[in-house]
């Protein structure tokens, strides 16, 4: 028979990000303006469970009673997110805020963890991946100096013949 601590044991979780093209399971920021905002996002959060065939009225009443409290945590100080949720059945969605304004140029990374309340020592029972990669300004300007052109250079002769090194002789 299976017991609803049995049941939470052997679920699985899909995560998604909803609005994103491509239903992806995290956030990934890449473009100037994306990156230069705070923005809020929906996660979409579905148990699945085990995939046996077993279908008898106990399971299935089970299965209608799941009910989980996740703890989340965000693992960077520009992710927001709820203190708690709770999942049914069927999914559930919450949301969660992005501030990459006070990032560096680079590339960030964080994660949201969900942690099973009654049994936080499991790890995380589901995550969200987060990527930032912050741009440099459009205003740098890099001087790499002059080039002295010099007679004596063959290299800047147009009769040199850059393949083979052979100054050809008009």
């Amino acid at each position: 028979m299976l017991t609803l601590s049995t049941c939470k044991q052997k679920v699985n979780f899909k995560v998604n990000i909803i609005g994103r093209p491509g239903s992806p399971r995290g956030v990934y920021l890449r473009q100037a303006q994306e990156a230069a905002v705070k923005q809020t996002f929906s996660v979409q959060v579905d148990p699945i469970f085990a995939t046996k065939d077993n279908v008898d009225i106990d399971t299935q009443q089970k299965r209608v009673e799941f009910e989980m409290k996740f703890k989340l945590e965000a693992t960077a100080d520009f992710v927001d997110v709820p203190p708690f949720f709770l999942l049914m059945h069927n999914g559930r969605s919450f949301k969660f805020e992005v501030d990459p304004t006070n990032l560096g140029p680079g590339v960030h990374t964080a994660k949201i963890l969900g942690y099973d309340t009654t049994k936080p020592e499991m790890g995380p029972r589901f995550y969200v991946p987060i990527t930032i990669v912050k741009s440099l300004d459009e205003n740098v300007s890099i001087s790499l100096g002059e080039l002295e052109v010099s007679a004596s250079n063959p290299f800047l002769d147009r009769n040199y013949n850059h393949r083979d090194g052979i100054l050809i002789q008009s």
